[in-house]
């Protein structure tokens, strides 16, 4: 069993005789490369009460983009107003989408590969007359990380890295919600149809050598049965270790424990092709 990066969501899955035949299968090993990068990313969070006149920013790239809530917003409907202020710049240098976990935003470099690894990025919220905010916006690290390649395992020679994304396949999380909330299956004994972004009803939690590490989401895999892909951010501060012990965890059960390698990010990465 080896963990794999998938070449379609830019995120390490588990593969063996137990994985889903669609589950993505390459032999690259080098962590980037010219012919399949993938951008560096991050997550912004969003959280607290709405009240309107509060003003929620993303700075990156020398931009700023707000967004001033209104008395029939959500938090979900902010999420959405700052996505579509952020993909309404055309010199934009990120892209942002929502995440199915919580109330999140998906913040990737618009250009693949290591260049943009590092990028700042910054975000927060104020008050009416730069009052005191209920609003809460907060990113899980302070630049971008981690671009890679598709099909590169995780092993010691190419670990993942401290901020880094990455998945595992579970069952057994029961029922889930699109990202508006809304319930959608799963239906028995028959293959998950979509939407692609889903997470399960019942939060998933996870650590990785004893730390956080955030759940992206915990949806259905589409054109499976019965099978969740749960999409993790290791915790920037995630200490280098060989075996670091994963599971993740729902209500009062815990997964078995996997171990991956860590890697430590100052040190410089492969860079060749296969």
């Amino acid at each position: 069993m080896e963990l794999r990066k998938d070449p379609i969501t830019r995120s390490w899955v588990i593969t063996g005789d137990d994985v889903p035949d669609n589950a993505p299968r390459s032999e690259a090993f080098c962590r980037f490369c010219p012919d399949s990068p993938q951008p560096a990313q991050l997550i912004a969070n969003i959280s607290g009460t709405v009240v309107a006149g509060d003003i929620g920013t993303i700075t990156t790239g020398g931009r700023s983009y707000s967004y001033t809530v209104q008395s029939v917003d959500s938090l979900t409907s902010i999420r959405d107003a700052l996505v579509a202020v952020i993909q309404a710049d055309p010199d934009r240098v990120v892209n942002a989408s929502p995440g199915a976990a919580f109330t999140r935003i998906l913040l990737q470099a618009r250009v693949a590969g290591p260049e943009g690894d590092g990028l700042p990025l910054s975000a927060g919220s104020v008050g009416a007359n730069n009052g005191a905010a209920s609003l809460s916006l907060l990113i899980n690290n302070s630049m971008l990380c981690c671009s890679s390649v598709a099909g590169a395992p995780i092993t010691a020679s190419n670990p993942a890295l401290p901020g880094e994304q990455f998945y595992i396949f579970g069952t057994g999380l029961g029922l889930t919600s699109d990202i508006n909330g809304n319930l959608i299956g799963p239906t028995d004994g028959q293959a998950y149809p979509g939407p692609a972004l889903n997470n399960a009803n019942s939060s998933v939690s996870s650590l990785a050598d004893g730390k956080t590490a955030d759940v992206i989401t915990a949806g259905l895999l589409l054109g499976t049965v019965g099978v969740y892909q749960i999409v993790l951010q290791l915790n920037p501060d995630t200490p280098p270790t060989g075996v670091a012990q994963l599971t993740i965890s729902q209500d009062i059960y815990t997964s078995n424990i996997v171990t991956i390698a860590v890697g430590n990010p100052t040190q410089p990465p492969n860079v060749c092709c296969q």
